[in-house]
């Protein structure tokens, strides 16, 4: 009997899949769901916490950025790099998943309750009293040292357990065939998961109507997203026990054989050579000049839309239950542009077009948002009054939109 008799195929783009090979496939759009599912909790909460942390602001995200997760990304990539000579690859994944794991509960159970005691208000409204006010972000990374490392470890989550462990593994099992079939699905798939943790990350930061008097209410959503995060990472865990143990086992979907390293020498240069090489290649200097624009043009916007949004919503819970649905709608619009919108421009317009689609619809919000921070004060009252909303909230707006374009 052949193959394509017994094992039916459905033929549709949507869906290149053979019947036998969901078994490998749903486990891995769930593992990858389960890793967005939680990266999108982490990447709501760390902004609310150090955004709206005591004498903190939006300011703070751009020293966060250089000064600590940088240097905390290489000493990871260093460690990383040691224990794969020690640990064999399921052992190192779940070394580094539990660990995670470890470090947001503790966080929500013993560093974020003793905050007063650990982190060094006095030192740090000393330092703020003699230093400029060009210190302020870096100042207020160390008042709030422990918000600080949970911000590190939640940037850490998406790079290392999406980057690295999850991508590092579907490379490794996936025959390059599969890798063209399976990756557009475990994309699609996975986007399902902004929404659904955006929507959960606004409700958890609601559900404090009925608390009793004396319970923080941040403390209290902080510990209902830490418990189903935990729950999240267990699942990711026991997902790939499973793959090891009922996947890589089937000869159907794995053949150690067939997933070849390239054996090409792989070309080793400087840090000098590797910077001539960019400026001599006029393709990859484009892509170098892409990379830097996008990471000034996002910081810019994400700061003075935080700063904003800090301004409308300084209570952790309502800043975090903004962020929650701000990560609901950018997940159903992406989804919605995704199927109806991506496909037919690329088909009628062609690549050029579709690529500057983004950066021509930046550039407009982004300049309605910048003419509308610092010229809001000379727009007539009655354009608000017919709108019903006030000033600030329509400038939350106009920088949730930009931001959601990038």
């Amino acid at each position: 009997m052949s193959d394509n008799t017994e094992f039916s195929k459905w033929r549709g783009r949507l869906w290149p899949v053979y019947v036998f090979e969901l078994k490998k496939l749903i486990p891995m759009i769930l593992m990858f769901y389960l890793i967005l599912f939680n990266y999108t909790i982490l990447r709501d909460t760390k902004d609310t916490l150090v955004v709206t942390g005591a004498g903190s602001g939006a300011e703070i995200i751009p020293f966060l950025k250089l000064w600590v997760n940088v240097p905390f990304a290489i000493i990871f990539t260093i460690t990383y790099a040691k224990l794969s000579n020690v640990f064999k690859r399921s052992s190192l994944f779940y070394l580094v998943v539990s660990s995670f794991l470890s470090f947001f509960c503790f966080f929500a159970l013993v560093l974020y309750p003793a905050r007063e005691v650990l982190h060094p208000t006095e030192f740090a409204d000393y330092l703020q009293s003699i230093l400029p006010s060009g210190f302020m972000g870096l100042i207020a990374v160390m008042r709030n040292w422990t918000f600080s490392l949970f911000y590190v470890m939640s940037e850490l989550w998406g790079s290392v357990c999406l980057s690295l462990l999850f991508w590092g593994f579907a490379n490794h099992i996936n025959r390059i065939s599969e890798s063209k079939r399976f990756y557009a699905l475990f994309g699609m798939m996975g986007n399902l998961a902004l929404p659904t943790a955006g929507l959960f990350v606004y409700y958890a930061s609601q559900a404090r109507g009925n608390l009793a008097e004396g319970i923080d209410p941040w403390q209290h959503s902080l510990n209902l997203m830490t418990g189903v995060l935990t729950i999240g990472g267990i699942l990711i865990m026991v997902i790939y026990w499973w793959i090891n143990r009922y996947v890589l086992t089937d000869s159907r979907l794995y053949q150690p054989d067939d997933i070849v390293a390239s054996s090409k020498e792989k070309l080793s240069l400087s840090l000098k050579e590797s910077f001539l090489h960019i400026i001599h290649s006029k393709y990859l200097f484009c892509i170098a000049l892409l990379v830097i624009s996008y990471g000034v043009c996002i910081n810019m916007v994400e700061v003075t839309w935080k700063h904003q949004l800090r301004m409308q919503y300084p209570n952790p819970n309502e800043y975090n239950q903004f962020m929650g649905l701000f990560s609901t709608c950018t997940g159903i619009v992406t989804i919605l542009m995704m199927l109806f919108f991506t496909n037919n421009v690329i088909r009628r317009f062609g690549w050029t077009v579709a690529a500057l689609c983004t950066p021509v619809v930046l550039l407009i919000t982004g300049s309605l948002f910048f003419c509308f921070v610092l010229f809001r004060d000379v727009v007539p009252d009655i354009l608000f009054l017919t709108l019903g909303i006030t000033p600030l909230m329509l400038t939350v707006i106009l920088g949730g939109d930009t931001k959601h374009h990038e």
